[in-house]
């Protein structure tokens, strides 16, 4: 018998829930939106989840051409440095941060930077923005940019990036590819397609 009170999922179930979420099931509900995106800019599309303090990657669409991503699904994104990784953790507890900062941070490139202090303020900026980006920070001539996926409760466990060559990534199509991320990050939950 029901006594009226609402009742929520509380912050570790629904973090447990998110985190054993099946690869299959993510991948069933976003592919279509990749592919979408990868079809109309021939760039590599990728969504990745928030496992504990772990960033992994969930799906991956590639266009059909000679050059091919390094982003692949099941690979972990350093906290530090991956555009997504960073859209993800930037919302995440002080528990959560101290717990991904506390895993090896290595200098990947000459533009990976793994001080606290700066990790902490681009985080920051991801909040501002709305976006984040990797420029060379895990392979020298490439980039990347991410949005956050914020669930109905406006929890991040999911963000959506875009990588590929520096020069085609943080161009003057930049604009316009974060507006298509950020359309299917508002229009994709989680939970549906």
């Amino acid at each position: 018998m029901s006594d009226g009170r609402a009742y929520q999922l509380g912050d570790r179930l629904l973090r447990l829930l998110h985190a054993t979420a099946d690869d299959g099931w993510i991948a069933a509900l976003a592919s279509a939106h990749l592919q979408q995106l990868t079809d109309a800019t021939t760039e590599t599309f990728y969504l990745t989840r928030l496992i504990g303090a772990r960033v992994v990657v969930a799906i991956s669409m590639s266009p059909d051409v000679r050059w091919r991503s390094y982003v692949q699904p099941g690979i972990e994104m350093p906290v530090h440095a991956a555009a997504t990784a960073k859209a993800i953790i930037a919302y995440q507890s002080e528990a959560v941060l101290a717990e991904a900062m506390s895993a090896d941070l290595p200098l990947l490139t000459a533009n990976t930077r793994n001080d606290r202090v700066w990790v902490e303020q681009e985080l920051a900026a991801v909040r501002t923005r709305g976006y984040v980006t990797c420029i060379g920070e895990i392979d020298e001539g490439l980039a990347a940019i991410a949005v956050p996926v914020f669930l109905s409760d406006r929890r991040v466990f999911y963000a959506l990036g875009m990588t590929g060559p520096l020069q085609r990534i943080m161009n003057k199509q930049q604009a316009e590819r974060l507006a298509a991320l950020r359309n299917i990050a508002e229009h994709w939950d989680g939970r549906s397609q």
